[in-house]
């Protein structure tokens, strides 16, 4: 029977949909959802923005500078002072770039259809894999689309994580084929989909996908293939082999990121793994399974009242799990059918994934802790976007379970008198928490009072603020209990109204999910008009950066010029939030200051450091308070409008006017100079040490981690260098000299960077601790600096053998066994 028939709409006969492919209906319904979501994006002037989106906008746009340009830029100068961009950025991620081609005010929201769509159609598959109705597999799938989980990282700009959750339904889909046809083909999908999603460059969540779809292929294989004679121990081994071969092909396609990923790993803050208390940081606290039922219960970011950090400090966007509360009801219902092999599996998934996103709140975090890769990472609570996965799958179960019951009308009518009880039990809530508000405020203010005393160790909060969220979150608490009654009281309703079309009353009971799904989701969607980027206040101050080639190098405080946004703004920057800064950068910039050992992702330089800004040439600095330095002069004062937080009061950004001071570096390096005295230093430390000491000047010396050629007296001429080239991948500079000398630039050294000098390859040396240099004889001369991540052409040819090996394989394999089948030609 087609199964389009159980999704009876309105305007379509039985007899119309049954013409149709059974899939199509379904996926045309996620597709819409998808659509319908971003419409206002699409509109013309329209962007997403929001949260951390200054990350996804500013490389978004590089990306399209640069593949315009037929280049893609592995690393970004504007930043940082300069980092590797492949290691944060999908640059190998095939949509993502088909994405830059789109005008970038537009190219999110367009890839985001695409991967919402994409992981619809995932569920979709293998919900039906799993032997669900039409019905219960396009609600799993809107719920795998829809999610807290999804939507918030869609608010926050997490891109990444959006780009690469997509991809686990079709990861699972295809190993459950593998299990159940042991096809080759289906091991290439599942490879291939592992592979892609390692494209996505969020190893974390690579690494978490792996481990939950190796826990659900042995709960598959060992509940179907008991271990109890030589044949079943034989299929048990070949299922193992098929999972081994998913994942060594999920690796092999994702070579082109991994190999140079990993080399990159060894220079940054992220070598040799962090400790406990660092990678269990963002751990997900038992309280907030709250949002399961009431997901704005603790308030919101959008709505900047949002308290959760009080039990147990961890955002909004790592803490949203909401799957809706009829999915979450469905997907309960699930838990007496565990005997079927597929929904136990889901069902450990699931419970998997929630007591590791735990982490330190459990004491089973430190075995995962101990397995390879894991230490290097930070919040598990990103395990939620597995959790949510699973959830989504036991909803589309649950749904197809009160599918096959629809004919007993008993069962309908006692699982409409459930939801009909629990909405009338959430009305009470309201109304008890409404009248009973007084007591419950001095309750709520008692607990944070407590929250704020066992948790005060490294906050900047004050015991005030908690106090002024729980006066603004208690008396908004009532309505909190209002949606989720009329959600349950509509699906009780419509159950009842069922008894002569059960299957229309079952469609409507999955619109009613699609509702509430709605309802959380659409205001997590920001779009602001593009103009609004960059704002009146900024373009004022943008108007005393000095014009060059390279851009001026600024340091600026991130509530009056973006951090992460210096190509978009026309700037570099010594700062950023980028979560790949290295080691060497951040002790340069913060040495002598107070312990930088908290600056663990991000290269923020947490004092104006006068000495390290000469160093990387910065002119231009934008504060709230004057240089107190006697290198640099206040050259102007500017009346601004700044969106900035008062941490002692409030968690989130407040419009504000302050006077913001711009100051000029009185005798600031050139981005690339020659110097003829060279100092010859192995050990790190005393590198530092020396480079901060008031008798050395940079400007005339240089620290080298090796030695050179003999260099010459300082010249009568000075030498002149002139920057001819300034791209992300590539420098050129004319330099002459009349005797031999170091050319300085200040730029950041990384493994990668190679160096010609009149066509001539010669080394890059590592100067001032983690600046670049290159030798230069007397004369004029043309150096060329090029970049290319370590590992990156093995990781290329691994790539490209991986996917030729499978298609040839696979193609062999389809035509033999199309040889084999009955009636073809001998």
């Amino acid at each position: 029977m087609n199964q389009n028939r159980d999704l009876k709409l309105p305007g379509f006969t039985n007899q119309a949909l049954a013409r149709l492919p059974t899939w199509s209906v379904p996926l045309t319904l996620i597709v819409a959802a998808a659509l319908i979501y971003f419409a206002r994006v699409l509109q013309p002037g329209q962007t997403i923005f929001a949260n951390d989106m200054d990350f996804a906008y500013s490389t978004q746009m590089l990306l399209a500078e640069q593949l315009r340009a037929g280049a893609l830029p592995f690393w970004h100068p504007y930043v940082s002072s300069g980092l590797a961009l492949f290691v944060w950025d999908p640059l190998f991620y095939p949509p993502h770039l088909v994405a830059a081609l789109l005008p970038v005010s537009q190219s999110f929201a367009w890839a985001y259809i695409f991967h919402l769509a994409l992981a619809g159609i995932g569920a979709y598959f293998f919900l039906k894999q799993l032997d669900a109705t039409a019905l219960g597999a396009t609600v799993g799938a809107l719920v795998c689309m829809f999610n807290g989980s999804t939507v918030l990282r869609i608010f926050a700009g997490h891109f990444t994580y959006v780009y690469a959750a997509a991809w686990i339904p079709l990861i699972f889909y295809f190993a459950e084929k593998t299990l159940r046809e042991r096809r080759f083909e289906y091991v290439a999908a599942a490879g291939a989909a592992l592979g892609m999603q390692s494209l996505c460059a969020v190893f974390q969540l690579w690494l978490y996908t792996a481990l939950l779809l190796a826990i659900y292929l042995f709960v598959r294989i060992f509940t179907e293939s008991p271990l109890q004679n030589a044949t079943r121990l034989r299929t048990i081994l070949a299922a193992a082999a098929r999972g081994g071969l998913i994942a060594a092909i999920g690796v092999g396609i994702g070579a082109v990121y991994w190999l140079p990923a990993l080399a990159n790993l060894s220079g940054s803050l992220r070598s040799g793994g962090l400790d406990f208390a660092t990678a269990t940081s963002s751990s997900f606290p038992p309280t907030h399974l709250i949002n399961l039922v009431l997901p704005n219960i603790l308030g919101t970011d959008i709505d900047q009242n949002y308290w959760g950090y009080f039990l147990g400090y961890i955002s909004q966007i790592e803490s949203g799990i909401y799957v809706g509360i009829l999915s979450l009801i469905l997907a309960l219902g699930t838990i007496r059918d565990f005997k079927r092999s597929q929904v136990l599996a889901i069902l450990v998934v699931a419970v998997c994934a929630l007591v590791l996103a735990l982490g330190r709140f459990t004491p089973a975090f430190r075995i995962v802790y101990t397995l390879p890769g894991i230490s290097s990472f930070r919040i598990p609570a990103r395990m939620l976007i597995l959790f949510c996965f699973a959830l989504s799958m036991l909803a589309g179960l649950g749904t197809s379970r009160v599918q096959s019951k629809c004919q007993d009308r008993s069962w309908i009518r006692r699982l409409a008198l459930a939801f009909s009880g629990l909405g009338i039990f959430f009305l009470l809530l309201g109304l008890i928490t409404r009248l009973g508000n007084p007591g419950l405020t001095a309750l709520a203010e008692a607990l944070a009072r407590a929250a704020y005393v066992s948790t005060a160790g490294g906050r900047t909060r004050s015991v005030d603020y908690a106090l002024g969220i729980v006066q603004r979150v208690m008396p908004a608490l009532p309505d909190q209990f209002v949606f989720p009654a009329i959600i349950l009281l509509l699906a009780g309703g419509v159950l009842i109204a069922s008894r002569r079309t059960p299957r229309f009353a079952l469609t409507l009971l999955g619109i009613i999910i699609a509702f509430d799904l709605a309802w959380f989701s659409w205001r997590y969607l920001v779009v602001v008009p593009v103009s609004d980027i960059i704002r009146p206040d900024q373009k004022k101050m943008l108007a005393y950066l000095d014009a060059s080639p390279e851009r001026a190098r600024i340091y600026a405080e991130d509530t009056l010029l973006p951090t992460n946004m210096g190509n978009v703004f026309g700037f570099a920057n010594v700062q950023s939030g980028f979560p790949q800064a290295s080691k060497r950068y951040r002790d340069l910039i913060n040495y002598g200051l107070e312990s930088s050992d908290a600056v663990l992702d991000l290269g923020f330089l947490k004092q104006f450091n006068a000495r390290a800004l000469r160093l990387l040439n910065v002119t231009t600095a934008f504060t709230l308070k004057p240089v107190d330095s006697s290198d640099w002069k206040t050259v102007a004062q500017e009346n601004v409008q700044i969106i900035a937080y008062d941490r002692a009061q409030s968690d989130y950004p407040v419009p504000q006017r302050v006077t913001a001071y711009v100051s000029k570096s009185i005798d600031a390096l050139p981005r690339a100079f020659v110097v003829y005295d060279a100092q010859v230093i192995a050990d790190d430390a005393a590198t530092l040490q020396t480079i901060y000491r008031s008798d050395f000047d940079p400007a005339r010396q240089v620290v080298l981690d090796q030695p050179v050629g003999v260099l010459g007296p300082v010249p009568a001429n000075p030498a002149l260098v002139q920057m001819q080239k300034y791209a992300p991948n590539q420098l050129a500079l004319l330099a002459i000299t009349d005797t031999p000398g170091i050319l300085v630039l200040s730029e950041i050294f990384a493994p990668g960077w190679s160096a010609t000098v009149d066509g001539i390859s010669a080394p890059v040396l590592r100067a001032n601790y983690t600046l670049r240099a290159v030798y230069l004889s007397a004369g004029t001369h043309r150096v060329e600096l090029s970049y290319a991540p370590p590992g990156l052409a093995a990781g290329g040819g691994i790539t490209i053998g991986t996917g030729l090996g499978v298609v040839v394989v696979g193609a062999a394999r389809l035509r033999r066994r199309s040889a084999r089948a009955p009636g073809a030609k001998r």
